[in-house]
């Protein structure tokens, strides 16, 4: 018997997730005057509960109350840092403005429409710690904040490294309000250093470097993928692979996610258990471990979503009271909305956690009725983490882009039993391309061969007839497919159930037949009266 889910978490999670979604663009007053209403409810309902007869639902209502409060407040926060008044004057005026900032992301790359080679121009955020204004030094105005923007340049602005301090000159347009950056710089001049980032940063820099060195001469489609799977680094991907796997459902394997993750730290893990290391030493070099591979593969939100439930996960196992997923899940997803609100906004952490709760609350349920149907135990295991995944992703997809990928089920299939390994395999080159490059090109041989045989079935897939079929865009596609898939699923599971239910009928009346038969007396033999 399966144990029962805990979901005590679960309405605090989804309300922290509306309110930071909500409040993360509103202002810092509307937020304030959310934390103060929250606040005061959770009181009321405290106060109620311990004069009343204590009930479990109170303790729930008053620590999803406590919990709403909370985002109320750090969006309130994040809000007041976010803002400058110089440079809101700044923007609406046109001035040009000098920024000292942090490059707080890796260069995306951008392709014009008119562009046929590679992209000439990429996409960074900034951390802008310092502001200045004004043509003389004697007339200048400056002001030190913690503003997020955007900034689109070519040049140098394709090569800045992640984690440095750059200035930099141009002028201020304000963003769009759904973003977490406030302005976005327009006509940026060229970035110059400040300072080097930090040394953890510098070593990750290397190893990130050393895989794209280990992997250069190898295909281009194959060295791309590597480099995706493996530390999420994107840059080298051919654009035609990537709609190939877009529409294939495949996308997930180069944006570094918790499977990535969990794969990490699982064979760490066993690797520490077959050296029989005590609990708390597996339990530290874990944390260790964790921490360094966000470092190396930066900390997206999927990761951040990823390292937040190993961490509760670490934490249970050292207290000696292991953590269940769904509530590591529900405590991940309070502490990193918590911490930063826009995270409610951002579709890799949308998508990733639906995708974690599916699979949590649905993968098992699924397998379970496909054995039931005498599909293997690892085929029917093999079928529903994919199948589960897309259907509770699907809605959120379809918000970026408005097609249904056919194959997706069927791609993820075939390249699940592959990805392991070629993390393993990758993730192990990468950390000896610095130190034995030419050990490294061996060891990555696995990866390389998994790339391939993931880039032939996208795009093999994406050929077929129907790959991506075109589905209603927006809101309402999004509303009308999970309504679907919530009726398909509820008609197939219920046709097997009735189906089921008369093959039950059917071995009953057999059996109700043999215990009448094996009462009756023997032919020949007279009964006893």
């Amino acid at each position: 018997m399966r144990k029962p889910l805990d979901v005590r978490l679960v309405p605090a999670a989804l309300v922290a997730w509306g309110s930071a979604a909500v409040l993360a663009p509103a202002g810092t007053r509307t937020s304030v005057t959310a934390a103060v209403v929250a606040a005061c409810a959770a009181a009321v309902v405290a106060v109620l509960h311990v004069a009343g007869p204590g009930r479990t639902s109170d303790g729930i209502a008053v620590l999803t109350l406590a919990v709403a409060a909370t985002v109320a407040a750090s969006a309130a926060v994040t809000a007041a840092r976010a803002s400058s008044t110089l440079a809101d004057d700044a923007a609406a005026s046109g001035a040009t403005v000098r920024l000292t900032a942090t490059v707080t992301s890796d260069p995306r790359p951008i392709r014009a429409p008119w562009e046929d080679g590679p992209p000439s121009r990429s996409s960074v955020t900034l951390r802008v710690t310092r502001i200045e204004t004004g043509p003389e030094l004697s007339r200048r105005a400056a002001q030190d904040v913690r503003l997020p923007v955007s900034v689109v340049g070519g040049g140098a602005w394709t090569d800045v490294a992640y984690g440095t301090s750059i200035t930099t000159s141009g002028t201020l347009r304000p963003a769009d309000s759904s973003r977490p950056e406030r302005y976005e710089l327009v006509r940026p001049t060229r970035p110059e250093l400040v300072a080097p980032e930090n040394a953890p940063l510098r070593v990750a820099a290397r190893v990130r470097a050393g895989l794209a060195a280990t992997v250069a001469d190898r295909d281009a489609d194959v060295a791309g993928l590597v480099r995706g799977m493996t530390v999420g680094d994107r840059a080298a991907l051919a654009p035609e692979l990537d709609e190939a796997m877009r529409t294939t459902g495949l996308t997930h394997l180069t944006a570094v996610s918790g499977a990535h993750v969990v794969i990490v730290v699982g064979t760490l893990l066993a690797l520490l258990v077959l050296l029989k290391v005590p609990p708390a030493g597996r339990v530290a070099v874990l944390v260790v471990a964790l921490a360094a591979f966000v470092l190396l593969v930066r900390p997206d939100a999927s990761v951040l979503r990823a390292a937040a439930m190993g961490s509760v996960a670490l934490l249970g196992i050292a207290a000696g009271r292991p953590a269940s997923a769904l509530p590591a899940l529900g405590t991940s997803v309070v502490v990193l909305l918590v911490v930063d609100p826009w995270l409610a906004r951002s579709f890799g952490f949308v998508l990733s956690v639906v995708a974690t709760g599916a699979l949590v609350l649905g993968a098992s349920p699924l397998a379970a009725a496909l054995e039931r149907r005498r599909v293997p135990s690892w085929l029917a295991l093999l079928v529903a983490v994919p199948t589960v995944a897309q259907l509770a992703c699907g809605p959120v997809v379809v918000l970026l882009s408005p097609t249904l990928p056919t194959y997706a089920v069927l791609a993820n299939v075939l390249v699940t039993p592959v990805v392991a390994p070629a993390t393993v395999s990758g993730v192990l080159a990468a950390l000896l391309s610095t130190a034995s490059p030419g050990l490294a090109e061996v060891v990555v041989l696995p990866a390389c061969w998994a790339a391939d045989w993931i880039a032939r079935v996208s795009t093999t897939l994406a050929g077929w007839p129907g790959a991506a079929l075109p589905w209603p865009e927006g809101v309402p596609g999004a509303v009308l497919l999970a309504a679907a898939t919530l009726t398909a699923w509820a008609a197939v599971a219920a046709i097997p159930a009735v189906r089921w239910s008369w093959q039950d009928a059917r071995v009953r009346h057999r059996r109700a037949r043999s215990v009448a038969r094996s009462r009756r007396p023997a032919s020949g033999v007279r009964a006893c009266r």
